[in-house]
């Protein structure tokens, strides 16, 4: 729906709107394609449960931004803003399931973790579909509105996991998180 939402905030040649919509996305790509090993980056260092709650609220913001854009320059500044962030959220949960996974599950946890985008391929269309009827606006704040119950999500196991950190080590990082999730899967349980 972006297109057809960049096409209405545009008021130049309509030769030039091809190109237009082209480079807005294009832009958003290339922002995609600079931050998402930065990100990577950013979460070995400090964390993955801090990086991810943060990426999931920018790209909140950034949807909800979209929708609500009154002019050509704001849609395209707020699809730039979440081409920033939107890169981090797969990798970095997939980075998360790795090392939360034990590894004799890995394998299949981890292809089972791209269930969600694929049924968002053809899932999103529909629904999209259907909220644009009302307003061509709904789908972007539809789109919010589940980004930040997925940031919400997040945070409370980001808190869950800050728990276990506590009773096991002092220091909260992600190595940390491995140590305790794989010795609490490992613990044999009484019959």
């Amino acid at each position: 729906f972006i297109p057809i939402l960049l096409q209405q905030l545009y008021h130049g040649p309509k030769a030039q709107l091809p190109g237009m919509i082209g480079a807005t996305l294009t832009a958003a790509g290339i922002a995609m394609a600079i931050t998402t090993p930065l990100w990577g980056r950013l979460g070995d260092g400090i964390g993955r449960w801090r990086v991810l709650p943060l990426c999931l609220a920018a790209m909140a913001l950034g949807m909800g931004a979209e929708g609500l854009a009154s002019s050509l320059g704001m849609l395209q500044g707020s699809i730039f803003v979440v081409g920033l962030f939107q890169g981090a959220i797969g990798t970095t949960v997939v980075a998360l399931l790795a090392i939360l996974t034990p590894e004799s599950r890995r394998a299949s946890i981890l292809n089972y973790s791209l269930l969600p985008a694929q049924f968002s391929f053809f899932l999103g269309p529909i629904m999209g579909t259907g909220l644009a009827v009302i307003s061509l606006r709904a789908p972007f704040m539809a789109g919010a509105l589940l980004e930040s119950g997925a940031c919400a999500l997040a945070l409370l196991l980001a808190l869950r996991l800050g728990s276990l950190l506590a009773q096991s080590q002092p220091t909260p990082t992600d190595a940390v998180a491995i140590e305790t999730v794989e010795a609490e899967s490992e613990t044999p349980t009484a019959v």
